[in-house]
């Protein structure tokens, strides 16, 4: 617990009696400030009473009026100066605690005292079970393989909660045994509760995250199209088992697209005509990028948070009040509708017709924004029900009902589309670009890739990292001739790569070298990817499951069966390691002490020094 910020107390002795447990913990709620967190952990044997309390039994194996769970939770709740506190109580019958009569008056988030239990009321707990898991769920969270979003100061109770009854359903099925329900706090599904006991160590300070749990999730990737190095780089970082890397980076690392950033920037300001704006080209080439940058300029929502990532950008539109912008990747046209829909304030649209006649009516012009078409799950039904509507229809003076720009692929299926935009004269292919240009374009992109991370932003890798980004935009531009994947998704990952792999290099000799040897095509820089991960079981077939999926449609089905052979392995691995952890004699309170003190440490902890944790 020490790498969330916790300071240690442990008991005066290990071999007391319950009295003097029940002081202990008595004495642990009363010496933490208000203001602070305390989380009391106990292994133990539990004792139902007849009046149906749970006791805590001591070393000396009997009870005592200080060891009454409700009397540990009272002293917490009936005194305002009393810490935050959370219970994990791995004891026979401790569900009993989280299922007090008088705790349904604190389930709107008011209580000060939490409970993760064991069991159910009714049920015994096993093994140190409970104990274990916890360890492994808290060991998970800190090795940010939980998943939690960066802009969450606290985890959520609720996950944690989850994440240790999952866990000892694992455990327990691994080794054939009884069992046994985690148990927890009651509390109104409503409730708005952000509670401190677990610092989220991968939280983020930074308004770019922060607004991402305030806008329409359709909305939030084009945060993540813009800010392609952080996220590349946390996508490395969760890859390799490494955790998150270094401190986020302060600004995009958005390159080149001049000539187009002007282009659309003018139709956006609406300095010229045309209804269309269709951003074409192929897998890679960075339409997602342009189009992000544009989106996170002019939305409302995202401009002010997002400035950092959009301000050295040669040319970007002004806010655009009456504005809306969908990714539509794995969305279907029910899920587009309603997004454009909500957020641009029409209510009742249950249909793309009935967003059509709304945005009719509407007194405004909304600049509409729809991206990824090509990896919609209908996409073709999106473009005829919806795109092409609002294209071609008119309001009672026969102007433009809005403004439409378009993200998708350059595949023949979108002809259409594409013919409707070079009638606007609106088309903007990506892979209509000079050599010089792309040339140009990709040296500054890599350029700043690398200079995001450190050692390669001093001065001394200056030469180095110039001369690698300068021979990767040689390679790739001297073998551009039909290719069918872009260079700009090329060159990231294998600056990803370069920065995951090899030790900082300082010779430019040696860097340009490695410059050149980029691959000509994604699939070799996968396979690049794929080899340094040999250790990874079954990782290749459930890569070319997944790429066998029959149609986008069927990737949850896929993903579920996935998953669920996933499952089985790990239930496998677990019962060996469950096997080999008693084989070492580990057992009963031991398991759990052990398990916590196996938490990695930091030399910074998170959340600083106002908690503490008893055990």
């Amino acid at each position: 617990m020490a790498s969330f910020g916790y300071s240690s107390w442990q008991p005066a002795t290990r071999n007391g009696s319950a009295e003097t447990l029940g002081l202990e913990v008595d004495g642990a709620i009363s010496a933490v400030g208000h203001d602070e967190v305390l989380v009391v952990h106990i292994v133990s044997h539990g004792h139902l009473a007849e009046s149906g309390a749970v006791y805590v039994v001591g070393s000396d194996g009997r009870t005592h009026a200080l060891t009454d769970v409700e009397h540990w939770l009272k002293a917490v709740e009936n005194f305002p100066d009393r810490p935050y506190t959370l219970f994990l109580l791995d004891l026979c019958h401790s569900g009993v605690a989280a299922r007090l009569p008088w705790q349904v008056a604190l389930a709107d988030g008011s209580s000060r005292a939490w409970i993760i239990a064991a069991c159910e009321p009714d049920q015994q707990a096993f093994d140190g079970r409970f104990s274990q898991a916890a360890a492994n769920i808290l060991d998970k969270l800190y090795r940010g393989r939980l998943d939690i979003d960066r802009s969450m100061r606290y985890v959520p109770l609720a996950t944690i909660a989850r994440e240790i009854r999952r866990e000892v359903d694992v455990l327990a099925s691994a080794v054939g045994s009884f069992r046994q329900q985690v148990t927890c706090s009651i509390i109104d599904i409503s409730a708005n509760v952000d509670l401190p006991f677990f610092p989220n160590p991968d939280y983020v300070d930074d308004e770019c995250y922060r607004v991402r749990g305030r806008i329409d999730t359709a909305l939030a990737p084009f945060l993540d199209d813009l800010d392609e190095a952080f996220d590349a780089r946390h996508f490395v970082g969760r890859a390799t088992g490494h955790g998150p890397m270094a401190d986020r980076i302060g600004s995009g690392c958005f390159s080149g697209r001049e000539d187009e950033l002007i282009a659309l920037t003018g139709w956006m300001n609406r300095d010229e005509d045309g209804a269309i704006r269709l951003v074409t080209g192929s897998a890679g080439v960075g339409k997602s990028a342009l189009l992000g940058v544009l989106v996170c300029a002019a939305h409302p929502v995202l401009r002010i948070p997002t400035k950092l990532l959009w301000d050295r950008v040669a040319r970007v539109p002004a806010k655009i009040p009456h504005m809306a912008a969908v990714h539509a990747r794995q969305r279907g046209i029910a899920e587009v509708t309603e997004s454009l829909a909500r957020q641009l304030g029409f209510d009742g649209c249950v249909s793309p017709e009935d967003l059509v006649d709304k945005i009719r009516q509407s007194p405004t012009l909304p600049m509409l924004v729809v991206d990824a078409l090509d990896e919609a799950l209908e996409p073709l039904t999106l473009m005829d029900r919806l795109l092409f509507p609002l294209v071609t229809a008119s309001n009672v003076n026969g102007a433009p009902i809005c403004r439409l720009m378009v993200g998708v692929r350059s595949d023949p299926e979108f002809a259409r589309l594409r013919a409707a935009a070079v009638a606007a004269n609106g088309l903007i292919d990506l892979d209509d670009v000079s050599d010089d240009r792309l040339r140009r374009d990709l040296e500054e992109y890599v350029d700043k890739l690398l200079k995001s991370q450190a050692p390669y932003d001093q001065r001394k890798h200056a030469a180095a990292r110039a001369n690698f980004a300068a021979a990767v935009a040689e390679a790739l531009v001297s073998r551009r001739a039909g290719r069918r994947w872009g260079e700009f998704l090329v060159a990231a990952l294998y600056t990803h790569h370069l920065l995951t792999t090899y030790e900082p290099i300082v010779d430019f000799g040696a860097a340009e070298a490695l410059g050149l040897q980029v691959p000509s095509e994604l699939s070799e820089v996968l396979e690049l990817d794929l080899r340094q991960r040999s250790n990874v079981p079954f990782l290749r077939p459930v890569l070319a499951a997944l790429a066998h999926t029959p149609t986008p449609g069927t990737l949850g089905v896929w993903g579920f069966l996935v998953c669920t052979a996933s499952r089985v392995l790990y239930l496998f691995l677990s019962l060996f390691s469950w096997r080999r952890g008693r084989s070492a004699g580990m057992g009963g309170a031991g398991v759990s002490r052990r398990a916590w003190r196996a938490v990695p440490r930091s030399a910074a902890a998170a959340g600083g020094g106002g908690s503490s944790f008893l055990t």
